[in-house]
Order: structure tokens, then C-alpha cells, then sequence
């Protein structure tokens, strides 16, 4: 899987890729990617351009890996920007490629990694197997959901809603993003142009009751009239997650499996 939005160098690697007979598809919006590997899409690397205009590489990196991503992955950049190689490695990166360098050569680097012939050790940062946030762990590898300790009966379809929310908390996730979990993007469905919609909304409604079955003061999942849901952002509320790490220049805030704010910086710590 290649993710990038019309960049020249990604466009000729694929093309590398191709002629050494293996299959690419390529995304130029990152949310499409996300919902591929959320929907179960199978893959064999993934390989993420830094300089995506929707968000940073790194992010995206980052939220692959907290989806559950255990494809090798690699970020794509210009040469000058060795401190994303640096940042990008510290995140689950498993290579780097460079711009400067040939895409046949990054080409070739794939094929060694998709080979498993070059990895980099993950002991201190390894694929997660749950994500934890606030109240909620999400078993990854079984779908299983548990609030405060006691297990949320979801379906399969309804997990991956869950899942969806949660890994992009306190943003705004559209009707047709969360419809695209159930049936696949653009499947057409109920009476007229949003006729989905009420499918979400029922889908929602369910997966809200079988929360509140548990705890009736839930609130985590948040209304935005006209476009969707969002799961509640953790630094708001009552205090106990108020701490939040800054923004740092070019990249933002994004969930790490443990549950708490990362910001993922341009300069290496240390």
C-alpha cells in the first residue's frame, strides 16, 4: 500500500514496484488508507509519504500502528529532512527512503523488506495488540471491547465503529466513514442520497445501549448534527486526562496505544 497525493518520486517507485510484479494500490487521501486497514484490507508493507497535505506522515504512521498495522511500514521524504528518519524509526518505522536516491533502489529496498530480510528491532515500541483509552480497552487481535474492566457485548461490524472512533478521538468521523466500516466505501444503501445515515444512526444508538447496559452515566460517544460522531475527547471532561502533550511545528497530537496524548516532534529528544 502506497499513500500519497500525486508526488512525482511515489508515483515513479510504484511503477518500480510494478515492474517487479508486485501489486500497489495507492491512496492519496490517508482517511481512505485508514479505513482499508480498519476494514480488514490486507497488505504486505505500507509505505507513507511525509509531505501529505492532509496530515503528516508521521501521524499517519503512528495511527496505522495503533489500528493494529503489523506490515512493515517505511515513510518516504526528501533528503534534507533527516530528522523525520530519526522520528520516523522511533514510531514503528521499519525503513526509510529517501527522495534523492533512485526508485528502483527503493524499489529494491521493499522487496527486502517485504521479504523479512530487514526489520528493526521493535522490543522497546512493539505492533500493539490493544489500545487503551480512558475507560475503554479495544482487544485488537479478538474485537473485544471492555468499559471498566467489564466486557462490552459488541458485534464484529460494531467493534470496528468503535475501533474507528476511538483511534481518531475528539475528531469529527462522517456517516459516510462510519457506513463504510459496515458495507465498504461507497455501498449505497436506504432512501435517497444519505439514506445511510439512518443506518449509522441506528448502528449508534446500539452501540450506545450496549454501553449504558454496563455504565448509564456513559457518555463518550459525542453528537456533531449534520456530519457525524466523534468519540469524547480525553483531555476535556472531568480532569483526570486534562494533561496533554504540546503541538509541536508541523505535526500534532495523536493516541498512542497506552491512551495518552503523543506529540509527535520534528526534533529528537535525548
Amino acid at each position: 500500500m502506497l499513500i500519497h497525493a500525486d508526488d512525482p518520486y511515489c508515483t515513479a517507485l510504484a511503477a518500480c514496484l510494478r515492474a517487479q510484479e508486485l501489486f500497489v494500490i495507492e491512496f492519496d487521501d490517508p482517511r481512505a488508507a485508514l479505513l482499508y486497514v480498519t476494514n480488514g484490507g490486507g497488505i504486505d508493507a505500507v509505505l507513507i509519504d511525509a509531505d501529505l497535505p492532509q496530515a503528516s506522515g508521521i501521524d499517519l504512521l503512528v495511527r496505522f500502528r495503533s489500528l493494529g498495522g503489523m506490515a512493515p511500514a517505511a515513510i518516504v521524504a526528501d533528503d534534507s529532512e533527516e530528522e523525520i528518519e530519526e522520528i520516523a524509526l522511533e514510531h514503528g518505522a521499519s525503513d526509510f527512503l529517501s527522495k534523492s536516491r533512485s526508485p528502483s533502489i527503493g524499489a529494491k529496498r521493499m522487496r527486502l523488506l517485504i521479504g523479512g530480510r530487514k526489520f528493526v528491532a521493535t522490543a522497546e515500541r512493539p505492533s500493539p495488540q490493544s489500545v487503551t483509552v480512558g475507560d475503554l480497552d479495544l482487544k485488537l487481535q479478538s474485537h473485544r471491547a471492555l468499559w471498566r474492566k467489564s466486557l462490552v457485548p459488541l458485534t464484529v461490524t460494531e467493534f470496528k465503529i468503535v475501533r474507528l472512533l476511538v483511534c481518531r478521538a475528539g475528531e469529527e468521523v462522517s456517516y459516510r466513514e462510519i457506513y463504510d466500516v459496515v458495507h465498504g466505501a461507497g455501498f449505497v444503501a436506504g432512501d435517497g442520497q444519505h439514506g445511510y445515515r439512518s443506518n449509522v444512526r441506528s448502528l449508534i444508538r446500539k452501540i450506545r445501549n450496549r454501553f449504558r447496559a454496563i455504565d448509564p452515566q456513559f457518555l463518550e460517544i459525542e453528537n456533531y448534527p449534520g456530519f457525524g460522531y466523534r468519540w469524547r475527547d480525553q483531555s476535556r471532561g472531568d480532569g483526570s486526562q486534562a494533561a496533554t502533550a504540546p503541538k509541536a511545528k508541523g505535526f500534532s497530537n495523536v493516541l498512542w496505544p497506552d491512551g495518552g496524548l503523543v506529540s509527535v516532534s520534528p526534533t529528537p529528544s535525548g
